[in-house]
């Protein structure tokens, strides 16, 4: 099972009523233990979303991880999606 990676998150806001930390900028899929991310981006020090399993529905999903898991062919990737970058 791959979880969300990003190099940077924000904490969510009691308050408003979210928990935990969101990414920010391009998410990755990444497996528990793994320095790697499906894309093979090295990701030693970036952060896990334990709560945001892959993939999620966000223009900011990376399309190389995405096609890595296998998931073009059994979800509809989003057109935003479609020639990303790497």
């Amino acid at each position: 099972m791959y979880f969300v990676s990003a190099p940077h998150g924000t904490r969510g806001r009691e308050a408003a009523g979210e928990s935990g930390s969101r990414p920010v900028g391009e998410q990755h899929a990444r497996k528990p233990g793994s320095p790697y991310t499906a894309c093979g981006r090295v990701a030693l020090d970036w952060r896990m979303f334990w709560e945001l399993p892959f993939p999620v529905a966000s223009a900011a999903t990376c399309r190389h991880c995405m096609i890595s898991c296998g998931l073009t062919d059994q979800h509809v990737v989003p057109a935003e999606l479609v020639g990303g970058s790497r």
